[in-house]
């Protein structure tokens, strides 16, 4: 259930992103790996420092199954467009390994771009970021439209979320219609 619950908090940042339209940055191929122990950690173990308070929700039935399978769909279109992602890279002049060090030093002023980044890798970068975004922003509105065709706004599947994964006996509702 654990990873379940690390799943479901990967969807709901993707959905909290697309409330927000942001323009993707691929955080994937940025963020550090987090420490084994950490990445097993259940939400209410985590510092309470850093959990903000459960809004209360009321959430119905009806809702909650339009949330489910609002939810199922999202899933599986990030399962789709992830691949997609990975399928550019694979066919892209760049490995995966490459692609991320040019793109680190292109979002973070921190790091220093590779000395030994020639021209054709850098217009082979500049493609496949282009394309990527625009797989990452299909991705987006696919994920809105699920969301909309399911009854709920992105508001509200948002609020929703975000109670679920604080509030246990939400979360077990949730988990009863997904079986």
């Amino acid at each position: 259930m654990k990873n379940t619950r690390r799943t479901f908090s990967f969807i709901v940042t993707g959905l909290v992103l697309l409330a927000l339209m942001a323009v993707p940055a691929f955080a994937q191929f940025d963020e550090p790996e987090e420490a084994p122990d950490q990445q097993q950690q259940p939400p209410e173990a985590q510092d309470p420092m850093q959990q903000p308070e459960a809004p209360q929700v009321d959430v119905d039935s009806e809702e909650l199954d339009r949330f489910a399978g609002a939810m199922n769909e999202v899933q599986e279109i990030q399962i789709d467009s992830q691949a997609q992602i990975e399928s550019q890279i694979e066919a892209s002049e760049l490995d995966q390994q490459r692609f991320q060090e040019i793109h680190s030093a292109s979002i973070n002023p921190q790091v220093e771009v590779p000395e030994d980044v020639s021209d054709s890798e850098q217009a082979a970068y500049d493609e496949l970021l282009d394309d990527l975004v625009e797989v990452e922003q299909d991705a987006q509105e696919q994920m809105q439209q699920a969301v909309q065709d399911q009854g709920l706004d992105v508001e509200r599947f948002n609020e929703i979320a975000t109670a679920i994964q604080q509030d246990d006996e939400l979360w077990q509702r949730l988990q009863e219609r997904m079986e």
